[in-house]
């Protein structure tokens, strides 16, 4: 992807905030189901928590809580989308900004900061997450973890993994059809540590 012309970034507003998506980033095309994810994702997430982001991407979920966080570290490989995630924090006023922090490069590499967040927040491509974050969220779980699934198939099998210890519990779980006559559906679950 390169930018011939017009503005460096489409702005879009999700969770309240803008949300810059360059060219080649990942955005959803049906902006008013992503609003409502991204709304929930901010009513899941206590004020005042310590949270991690695993897949970033722009920023739709994540900097929508940035207002009422203690910190939040927002992990993203795709270059495009560390483009679009500095944009939108650059817009953000500064003591959101100063609570912020990127994680570049593979969730994997970041997953020992699982340990002391309060609240993790992962939104992983189909084939679903690392095995290493994976390992981290189960033998470490924090005290919420919120997973947003385009793969079914990845978040049943992560979903038995993460119950299967007894350390979390599901407690809640919507499904949001942003595909409309496909039978694709992302997966929003909410668990609790046990």
């Amino acid at each position: 992807w390169e930018r011939i012309e017009g503005p460096a970034c489409l702005r879009e507003e999700i969770g309240g905030v803008g949300v810059h998506f360059p060219p080649g980033a990942f955005g959803q095309s049906h902006l008013g189901l992503a609003d409502r994810i991204s709304a929930w994702v901010a009513r899941s997430v206590p004020d005042g928590a310590r949270a991690l982001e695993f897949h970033a991407g722009c920023g739709a979920l994540g900097l929508g809580c940035l207002s009422r966080v203690a910190a939040l570290a927002m992990n993203e490989l795709a270059p495009a989308g560390l483009e679009g995630l500095a944009a939108g924090l650059a817009e953000r006023p500064e003591p959101e900004r100063r609570r912020a922090e990127i994680l570049p490069g593979r969730a994997a590499e970041h997953a020992g900061r699982v340990r002391g967040a309060e609240v993790v927040l992962v939104d992983p491509p189909r084939r679903g997450l690392e095995p290493e974050l994976l390992e981290a969220l189960v033998s470490d779980p924090p005290e919420r973890l919120l997973y947003v699934s385009c793969g079914l198939d990845a978040f049943e099998r992560e979903a038995r993994a993460l119950l299967a210890a007894g350390r979390l519990r599901l407690a809640e779980l919507r499904v949001f059809d942003l595909f409309p006559f496909t039978e694709h559906v992302e997966t929003a679950a909410r668990f609790d540590r046990s």
